[in-house]
């Protein structure tokens, strides 16, 4: 096991894939963290390994746990990738190794370093994983040191934080943690899923959270943000209706319709 297992997580700060700069202070007080160390992202040891993590994304949001991926790339180099490839995690840039070393990680190209970091920022598990099985022995870790809260609000979450003010913000937030395809109120309240094309009375539809943004003074500004999933292909993505006065009868409809778990702002 690490040596830094039962230590405060290393200092770090590193721009994303996403185009933010990242640090611990992001995170400490605010969620857990997964962190793992996927080494140069061209290889395919660290393609498959940021594949399954990705797809893992939505699964550590309803732990209330921040993935995050370090690559052995530049800033350019990890936009470049997430944009070719669709990746929604975020991809930290360490061209030099410097959060590698601040985490005493040894480089092995076929396996992935993993560490688990508690809501107070202490390092409660680590260990490494083959590329194919990281997802799943993350996510297993994760049960078991008992980091995470059963289901929690997603407005508790980084990026989707209770004070985010504009629609960008929230989306921007929701697509960090896996919610980046979309649905379509259509006749009648039912919803749309834009991958599948299936269309879903909103009450068999999985609200996991709903954001409220209020116009300060124009009614059209009141707008609904629904993280939800698919009934039919699983997929997780966005729904933005308009509430209030100025509210189409569809948009009305499928908002009474949905039932989430938690309502923010």
């Amino acid at each position: 096991m690490s040596s830094i297992v039962g230590g405060a997580v290393p200092e770090f700060r590193a721009p994303t894939s996403r185009g933010q700069t990242l640090d611990r202070a992001s995170f400490i007080g605010k969620v857990g963290l997964a962190v793992c160390f996927v080494g140069d992202p061209q290889s395919e040891a660290a393609a498959t390994a940021i594949r399954r993590l990705d797809a893992e994304l939505v699964e550590f949001g309803h732990r209330r746990i921040q993935l995050l991926l370090v690559a052995a790339a530049s800033a350019r180099d990890v936009r470049e990738l997430a944009d070719a490839h669709g990746y929604t995690v975020p991809l930290l840039a360490d061209p030099a190794g410097d959060i590698a070393t601040a985490f005493a990680v040894d480089t092995d190209a076929d396996r992935v370093a993993w560490f688990v970091v508690d809501l107070v920022g202490t390092v409660v598990d680590a260990g490494s994983e083959e590329a194919p099985a990281v997802g799943a022995r993350l996510l297993r870790a994760v049960d078991e040191v008992g980091v995470a809260l059963p289901d929690p609000s997603l407005g508790d979450l980084t990026g989707v934080a209770r004070d985010a003010s504009t629609l960008l913000e929230v989306l921007h937030g929701l697509e960090g943690f896996g919610y980046h395809s979309q649905f379509i109120a259509r006749a009648g309240g039912q919803i749309e899923c834009v991958v599948c094309r299936h269309e879903s009375a909103p009450e068999r539809v999985r609200c996991d959270l709903i954001y409220r943004l209020e116009g300060a003074s124009d009614p059209s500004d009141m707008l609904a943000v629904g993280a939800l999933r698919c009934p039919r292909c699983g997929s997780h993505g966005t729904l933005v209706l308009n509430y209030g006065p100025e509210a189409g009868a569809d948009d009305d409809d499928a908002l009474r319709g949905l039932e989430p778990p938690d309502a923010v702002g």
